[in-house]
């Protein structure tokens, strides 16, 4: 209802496309997919929430991305079931060796973009914040090829933190406990291990 301005009818539409790429896309047994070969290049930890208790966090490699967002769903659902007021989600990325010819190629941008509308069309409304730490000033080539395909409250939820450490520090000291961010985020909990 949220992501369509609380219109019943284009909620209901969407609600119907959503459920049509659910089933089309096989996105319920997502999680039971063997992803060895992707974990090594694309290592992620998707067990961090801030302080209110959000988590934060070719086609194989998009089918990937989309399982670690419904990793981080799923963790949301599994919150609401304990009795927890959690509806959105805060991620945290560390852009430390971000550079353009491997992550924003002429290559690259279609499918940083194709990413961004299947979060918008099929997770509308779930990013609280999308926090970024360690941006190099070339980030913002990513940003603005996906920015007209973002949502105004996904727009507005993007925060770019550049190599100024206690910036992002004072930042992330205010959204998510040290205990709950790992130690490349300024954070106390263990490093994560594959």
């Amino acid at each position: 209802m949220l992501a369509k301005n609380f219109n019943l009818e284009s909620a209901e539409a969407m609600l119907r496309e959503n459920l049509r790429w659910r089933k089309e896309n096989k996105i319920d047994s997502i999680q039971s997919e063997n992803w060895d070969d992707m974990i090594p290049d694309f290592p992620v930890s998707m067990d961090t929430y801030d302080k209110i208790g959000q988590p934060r966090k070719g086609q194989r490699h998009r089918r990937f991305c989309t399982s670690i967002v419904e990793n981080i769903t799923g963790q949301v659902f599994e919150r609401q079931q304990k009795g927890m007021q959690i509806v959105q989600v805060v991620a945290l990325l560390n852009a430390d060796g971000f550079n353009v010819v491997q992550h924003a190629c002429p290559v690259c941008i279609p499918g940083w973009i194709q990413f961004m509308q299947t979060i918008e069309s099929y997770y509308p409304e779930w990013i609280d914040e999308f926090i970024i730490i360690n941006a190099p000033a070339t980030v913002q080539i990513v940003l603005n090829a996906i920015r007209p395909v973002l949502s105004r409250s996904t727009r507005e939820a993007v925060k770019v933190f550049g190599p100024n450490k206690r910036k992002w520090m004072d930042y992330l000291d205010k959204k998510i406990s040290k205990e709950e961010r790992r130690p490349q985020y300024g954070g106390k909990k263990p490093a994560f291990k594959q």
